[in-house]
């Protein structure tokens, strides 16, 4: 279906592939893994025609419809939802165009009977195509797929300006889910989905014939879609047989034996260095020692693959001193404009608790964590706790930072008080070095943006952390390291999160939020998520 033909990718002087040939057949469904900032995104631009190589070719057969979902889109604000999600049927309007033109010339009492033969037989043919694709078919499964993606049927109606920007991510995904392209081109899909939404979107897609390719962070998500791997690195793309897990025991396995060969060969070359040193000098070693010379020049360097991200290390700043009793509230209301978001909510969090505010979008997680960080009005009481400080990691926290700062000027603006090496180092831990921390924010991944707002949080103490989504941007690798500190912290952290994986051993208490109702769930967060 598809071929990837040498294609390079050249920006600034620098490779974000070079000559890279892979190959697409039906029935693939394809993860692409890999750092922040790799070339990820870059492929499903260069698959989805949204982007040209520097050099090479990409060859898709004829007649292939392919849809993407970047992580960012645009919409005309004034069209309806369910208009968005049906849109335009190309197919439908093509066929009827076709039954038009024939039954035109079938008015035509001059055309021959064999003409006029072939034409019924294609207008039966075409009459039968429509009927597969009809309208009310694509409704049905608009409506389907709607619901599925968490809309009630009362916004299907409702203009897609009055959506939030995750709800028209939404709508994009269930648009292209009812036009049901052969190709199917996913950047970070789950990001603005709810649990039930995630789990929903992988029973469709498993049912789904297309192709589809994959970039996502989820590791529960990809490790059920993909039957192939692509690991992006270094400029090139490596192909494994299998999904995620497969492809990380495999990656471990060769990276170990990686690491064995190159100490042997390390060894060999020493030893040899010696030999020489040894023996160049002397008249009747002369020639040995150049013999060990011309080998040790053929000699190929091993290089162990840079696989894993887990270079990235940091803890959190032991909390400051506070009370037992962190967080405290009793007939908590909420409402915007008369709709009640929750109400009576009785809440107790103590300290050294972690706990996973989960449900819905739209129930209320957000404005619960802004009522606690004292950014949101509210009906009832709320009371933080004695010497509690609060360090708040927000949804939109990327946003939130100055695109025009540098990295580096970002930081010291935040801490004015830290020295300059000190910042170097910690963002070093974060994996910022060298000319990296004079980047400007703005040219930055999401990826790496995210890696910068968790990096500024170390900064601050407290013993507090409320967490709105903090996985959303960071790879896989970058989310174990941030659950594994998440874990020593002795503090207190309340955390928002749809990702399975993450809040998987490391929230002990779950808050359910549904219909306007919040309450401990009781059991763990795996036995909620089961």
């Amino acid at each position: 279906m598809i071929s990837v033909e040498n294609i390079s990718v050249e920006f600034s002087g620098k490779y974000i592939f070079k000559d890279v040939s892979i190959r697409i057949k039906k029935g693939d469904r394809i993860g692409l893994v890999g750092n922040n900032g790799v070339g990820k995104t870059t492929f499903l631009r260069l698959i989805s025609n949204n982007q040209t190589p520097s050099n090479g070719r990409i060859l898709i057969t004829k007649d292939i419809e392919i849809g993407y979902l970047p992580q960012e889109i645009y919409f005309y604000k004034n069209i309806e939802l369910k208009k968005i999600v049906i849109g335009n049927n190309k197919n439908l309007k093509l066929i009827e165009s076709q039954i038009n033109d024939i039954n035109q010339t079938l008015e035509n009492n001059n055309i021959e009977v064999k003409q006029q033969i072939f034409l019924i037989n294609k207008l039966d043919d075409l009459h039968e195509k429509l009927n597969i694709i009809q309208l009310q078919n694509k409704e049905v499964l608009a409506e389907k797929v709607m619901k599925g993606l968490g809309f009630k049927r009362s916004d299907f109606n409702r203009k897609i300006s009055e959506f939030s920007g995750g709800w028209r991510m939404r709508a994009e995904l269930s648009r292209l889910l009812v036009s049901e392209p052969n190709i199917l081109l996913l950047d970070e899909p789950t990001n603005h989905l709810d649990l039930s939404s995630i789990i929903w979107l992988e029973k469709f897609l498993l049912k789904s014939n297309c192709v589809i390719i994959l970039v996502s962070h989820d590791k529960k998500f990809i490790d059920k879609i993909i039957n192939r791997t692509f690991e992006v690195s270094n400029a090139r793309i490596k192909e494994f047989s299998g999904n995620y897990t497969k492809y990380i025991n495999h990656r471990e396995k060769e990276v170990l034996t990686q690491i064995k060969e190159k100490k042997k060969q390390d060894s060999y070359r020493k030893n040899s260095i010696k030999l020489i040193e040894k023996f160049r000098y002397k008249k009747n070693k002369a020639v040995f020692a150049q013999t060990l010379i011309q080998r040790l020049e053929k000699l190929e360097k091993i290089e162990i693959d840079d696989f894993d991200i887990s270079k990235i290390s940091f803890d959190f700043p032991q909390p400051t001193h506070c009370g037992q009793l962190v967080y405290k509230c009793s007939q908590l209301s909420k409402y915007f404009d008369k709709k009640m978001v929750f109400e009576n909510v009785e809440l107790d969090i103590y300290k050294g608790d972690k706990v996973a505010f989960v449900g819905k979008n739209g129930f209320g997680k957000t404005t619960l964590t802004k009522i606690i960080n004292k950014e949101e009005s509210y009906d009832g009481k709320s009371k933080i706790g004695e010497n509690v400080e609060v360090n708040y990691f927000a949804q939109n926290q990327n946003e939130l930072l100055d695109k025009e700062s540098t990295i580096i000027g970002y930081l010291e603006n935040s801490s004015p008080d830290k020295k300059k090496s000190e910042l170097r180092g910690l963002l070093g831990a974060f994996l910022f070095s060298g000319d990296d921390i004079l980047k400007k924010i703005k040219v930055l991944s999401g990826g790496e943006k995210a890696r910068l707002a968790l990096c500024s949080l170390l900064l601050i103490p407290g013993n507090l952390l409320i967490l709105d989504e903090p996985t959303n941007h960071l790879d896989m690798f970058a989310k174990d390291i941030l659950k594994l500190a998440l874990k020593k912290y002795k503090g207190t952290v309340i955390i928002v999160s749809h990702d399975r994986d993450f809040l998987s051993g490391l929230a002990e208490r779950v808050i359910e939020f549904k219909n306007g109702r919040v309450r401990e769930f009781p059991g763990d967060i795996d036995i909620y998520l089961n």
